[in-house]
């Protein structure tokens, strides 16, 4: 059954970034044993550091959209499959070959590979998180600048990688100071390329939001690297579907929302049971009318007052039920009724639909009528069963 939470336990695209990251993981792994000397810049650095980068790229998306619990997860899975790649390489090497089979060429490279795996693995383990975490402690100091957080958590991460890996990889034969010309060589590429990367990743972020309607903040999160946990609230998701800017005469603005945090959800219930056709109704029935619904609620984003909420029931192909539209008091004749009934009929979920229903009140009839509603064509053939007591009588009991 579908409804209206966003896709916090099951997000669409989390998988293909979760692949892309630990596919680009083992590729930089293999590829760094190859070193290489960049043209025209006369910069000498492994070959896996021209994609590397793309790892810090990946988690970042990943920890800015989805979180820290899920950027880990990724970043588990990546040094997993490493791991399995190098131990099975291990293994290979040691079985016997074919009488008409030459395989000491591959036998030496995965040898020779092998120091090169674990030193890139090591400095992995520690580079990696320590980028999610900035990027997760960033975001909630500077909530808007994306750009920023991308840059320097990828900034202080591979730095400590291309220290770490050097030292491990190449340390036992090259001399001090070839090391840290290397080491500092792969630093500056990873934050460059990073820098460039940015200016695509912050757009696809954005993008990602939206289509998720998933805007993860670790501000209760416990950043233990080897807890495997993945579960967020919906008060971790801070995602807004934002309006347009509507300035009333004090120049406030509102957004709406369709994933309710636990206060939005008793503020609304506040405001729909003073209404005649919800009089009354429990919070436990107004909190199970809303798990089974999609909810629009118009939040003040000064005072984070409730203003305005919505529902509808649907089953998201043929028919949908509007009901418990209502404006609080103190912010109608603000044009926030006509907002969110447009809101509600432009929502992509709603689209297709054969019938939406409703009843009005005199009073809002022209808004709906404003809105493409009109008097149902055989009204005489339209009943229903109704008890406008019956929050009275559930409260009773």
């Amino acid at each position: 059954m579908q409804n209206n939470r966003n896709n916090l336990s099951n997000p669409k695209y989390l998988w293909f970034f979760v692949m892309s990251f630990t596919v680009i993981m083992i590729f930089a792994n293999w590829f760094d044993p190859r070193l290489i000397l960049i043209p025209f810049f006369n910069l000498e650095t492994d070959a896996g550091t021209l994609i590397f980068p793309l790892t810090f790229l990946v988690s970042n998306i990943i920890t800015e959209v989805y979180g820290y619990k899920h950027a880990r997860k990724a970043i588990w899975c990546g040094f997993g499959f490493n791991l399995f790649g190098l131990l099975f390489g291990q293994l290979l090497i040691h079985f016997p070959s074919p009488i008409y089979a030459d395989n000491v060429a591959f036998d030496s490279v995965i040898k020779k590979s092998s120091i090169i795996v674990i030193a890139s693995m090591i400095s992995y383990l520690v580079s990696e998180p320590l980028n999610s975490y900035i990027m997760s402690k960033m975001k909630i100091k500077f909530k808007n600048l994306t750009a920023l957080r991308f840059v320097m958590s990828t900034f202080f991460a591979a730095f400590v990688d291309s220290i770490v890996f050097t030292a491990i990889a190449f340390s036992w034969y090259l001399k001090i100071e070839d090391c840290v010309k290397l080491a500092l060589t792969m630093w500056m590429l990873k934050v460059l390329i990073e820098s460039i990367g940015t200016l695509f990743s912050v757009r696809l972020t954005n993008y990602l939001k939206n289509k998720e309607r998933i805007d993860i903040y670790d501000r209760k999160t416990k950043f233990n690297i080897f807890s495997l946990n993945t579960n967020y609230t919906t008060e971790d998701n801070e995602y807004k579907n934002n309006l347009s800017s509507i300035n009333s005469e004090n120049n406030t603005e509102y957004y709406i929302t369709n994933d309710l945090t636990e206060k939005e959800i008793e503020s609304s219930w506040n405001l729909v049971k003073n209404c005649f056709w919800s009089e009354e109704i429990p919070y436990v029935k107004f909190k199970s009318a809303l798990n089974n619904s999609l909810n629009f609620c118009i939040v003040n984003v000064n005072s984070g007052h409730i203003c305005g909420f919505g529902r509808v029931i649907t089953d998201y192909y043929t028919y949908a039920y509007l009901c418990d539209v209502v404006i609080h008091p103190e912010y109608r004749k603000k044009g926030l009724g006509n907002i969110l009934i447009d809101n509600i009929l432009n929502h992509k979920d709603l689209q297709g639909l054969k019938t939406i229903n409703l009843r009005t009140t005199k009073e809002a009839k022209k808004i709906y009528i404003k809105n493409g509603f009109k008097l149902a064509k055989d009204p005489e053939y339209i009943l229903e069963k109704e008890d406008l007591n019956i929050y009275k009588k559930f409260k009773a009991v």
